[in-house]
Formats: C-alpha cells, sequence, structure tokens
C-alpha cells in the first residue's frame, strides 16, 4: 500500500510547494483538490520539477443544485477537471453524485445515471476511473452499503467505484469493516479518516443534531481499529492508495501544525501490523 494525501488542508500553499514538501517528507502521491486550478500547464510542470506522482482529482459539489446556474457552473467546472485527468492520464477522478432534495432516492439515482453516464464513457476510453466519495455533506446519494448496491445495480460500468472514507461511517453508525468484502472490486481508494464520537454530549443533543457530538480526526484519534481496517482491506485483495484526510480540528491552525498531523498520520499507519 502507498500513502499520501488530499491536498485541501494545505490549500495556503502552491501545489508546487506542496509537492516539494510531500516528496521531502516520504509520502509516495497526492490527491489534488479544487483550490488548484485545472491548468495542464501547471500540474505538468508540478510533476515534471517534483517527481509527484498525482493519482487524481477530487472535486465533490452538489452537481444537481436546484439553483440553475450554480448547477450549470458545478457541472461546467467538473468536466473542466475530468478533462485534465484524461489528459494527464490520471488515475481517478473523484466527486459526489449530487442530489435533488426534492426528489425520492430512486428518482436521485437516475438523476445521477443520467448525469454520469457520458462523463462515465469519456473516462473509460482514457483509463480514468471515477470514485464517488461517501461524504453525506457534500450533495451526496452515495453514504452507505445498502445505497451502494443500488447504484452499482442501476450502473454497472466496473470504471465506476469509491473513494473509501470510514469516518463517514462512523459517524452514520455503520460498520466501516463489513462493506470492505462486499464491495472490494469496487473499492479505488481509501480516505484515511478517524471519527470521534462525544457519548456524553450525544447523549444530551441526539443525533437529530447533525453536528456537536462527533468530529473528524486524524487516523488514531477516533474509533476505528486501523490494524483490523488495514488488514480487511488487505484480506479483500486491496493493495492500492491510501490518502491522508486530514480535517482534524486538533492539528489545523498553522501551517507547521498541520503537516506534524500529516505526518503523525503517515507515521502510525504505518506503524500497524497488518500495514
Amino acid at each position: 500500500m502507498k500513502i499520501g494525501f488530499l491536498t485541501n488542508i494545505l490549500r495556503t500553499l502552491s501545489l508546487n510547494e506542496i509537492a516539494d514538501w510531500a516528496i521531502k517528507n516520504e509520502f509516495e502521491f497526492l490527491e489534488v483538490g479544487p483550490h488548484v486550478p485545472a491548468d495542464k500547464n501547471l500540474f505538468r510542470k508540478v510533476m515534471n520539477d517534483t517527481g509527484i506522482h498525482i493519482i487524481g482529482l477530487i472535486f465533490c459539489r452538489n452537481f444537481q443544485a436546484k439553483n440553475e446556474e450554480i448547477r450549470r457552473k458545478l457541472r461546467e467546472e467538473l468536466k473542466r477537471r475530468v478533462d485534465l485527468a484524461c489528459e494527464l492520464g490520471f488515475e481517478f477522478m473523484t466527486i459526489s453524485t449530487g442530489v435533488d432534495e426534492s426528489k425520492s432516492f430512486e428518482e436521485n439515482v437516475q438523476l445521477f445515471k443520467e448525469f454520469i453516464t457520458p462523463i462515465l464513457e469519456k473516462c473509460e476510453d482514457h483509463g480514468v476511473k471515477i470514485a464517488i466519495e461517501n461524504c453525506p455533506g457534500t450533495g451526496n446519494i452515495a453514504t452507505s452499503p445498502h445505497r451502494w448496491e443500488r447504484i452499482f445495480e442501476a450502473i454497472s460500468s466496473k470504471s465506476l467505484g469509491l473513494c473509501y472514507d470510514p469516518s463517514h461511517l462512523v459517524r452514520l453508525f455503520i460498520d466501516p469493516y463489513k462493506p470492505i468484502r462486499k464491495f472490494a472490486d469496487r473499492i479505488f481508494y481509501i480516505h484515511a479518516k478517524d471519527t470521534e464520537i462525544d457519548q456524553e454530549r450525544l447523549s444530551w443533543i441526539g443525533i437529530v443534531e447533525p453536528r456537536g457530538w462527533w468530529r473528524y480526526r486524524l487516523p488514531g484519534y477516533g474509533l476505528i481499529d486501523w490494524n483490523r481496517f488495514i488488514l480487511t482491506l488487505k484480506e479483500a485483495g486491496f493493495n492500492g492508495y491510501i490518502s491522508i484526510e486530514h480535517e482534524d480540528p486538533v492539528w489545523h491552525g498553522s501551517e507547521e501544525r498541520i503537516k506534524e498531523g500529516l505526518l503523525l498520520a503517515k507515521n502510525y499507519l504505518k506503524r500497524q501490523p497488518s500495514f
């Protein structure tokens, strides 16, 4: 397995600066977020100058937004990023599905199918896979194994799969280990992020409140057993990319603190006996 990170957390730095730091600190790849312009010349220069391996781009937005102008702009930006991923030969383009809150889940599955089919066809021609991040907060219907089953039933292409983030499953009270075997052929890469739940706070405010009783943490500071998680991945045949998605509010506040958090996460994952 290879460990890298999502660039969003260092958005105040240039892509070249992020890549330089990643190489010097023995990260094996980058996953590039939407804070970096979809400029092929920029990407080529950074890759040539630093030797960094970029696995793909992530752009999670509500592509089914009710506002027509917002929806159009989001889809145009996604098209630019898909074109970039295809031209530069990246492995993944990671997205959310989009959701129309006025429609049922089944109707939203069909909306996603209509939206993603031409994108999938283009990506398949260039060897790029579309990965859905299972975050419930980014305009997304792909939030549970129950829903993944239906989406993959409706869209059979093996170029559509998951950027599997166990932290979201934990805060939705879904087993983060069990789905790995079921969806082994659909897990394209991993977002390494943990979730901490404040049981005392939860017992007072309940799950009706969307926040206030949980927070994202670096691997090792939440509820996930990362040795078990990595072992389950390996037993299911996964030997790919683990991308640290740093959203931990404790290791935040300054560039130095953020970088320290990324290094802590990398070192923690590599220390797991199953790694």
